[in-house]
């Protein structure tokens, strides 16, 4: 599970991961995940089924690692797919603002965009929840 913004009607949220399937020796197909993605931006939500490769998590655990350190700069998730898109960026001062692009079907699907802030200290809690995730679903490397 992994979570940014706590507020209910602001927030993305994954849960329901695991791998998309078991271990064939290929790189790319051995380290796709399937989760299920909920998105609320006021009044508006939804829900989907999304894919993921295990390093889009590595990448983003890095950046956000940086930017809870600094309060400068930004961190993005980004799929291949293009399912999810997940951008933070510290304004210096403690507030993060958080951009946030759904796409329920990879290339031509409903889009979800919602854009809202949280306070530096929420995204300790983030960071914990990717450091677990990526233990628990570390990348595979092909044999």
């Amino acid at each position: 599970m992994f979570q940014i913004g706590i507020e209910p009607n602001n927030k993305v949220f994954l849960d329901n991961l695991s791998y998309e399937r078991d271990v064939i020796g290929e790189y790319y197909d051995d380290n796709w995940m399937r989760g299920r993605v909920a998105v609320h931006g006021g009044a508006f939500s939804g829900q989907y089924q999304a894919c993921f490769q295990t390093t889009d998590f590595l990448s983003f655990l890095s950046e956000l690692n940086t930017l809870y350190e600094t309060l400068k700069g930004s961190a993005k998730f980004e799929t291949l797919e293009g399912q999810l898109s997940i951008l933070a960026t510290g304004n210096g001062r403690g507030q993060i603002g958080i951009e946030v692009i759904a796409i329920d079907t990879p290339g031509m699907g409903a889009v979800l965009k919602t854009v809202f802030e949280i306070d530096q200290t929420e995204l300790l809690t983030s960071i914990r929840q990717l450091k677990k995730l990526v233990v628990e679903f570390p990348v595979r490397n092909a044999e």
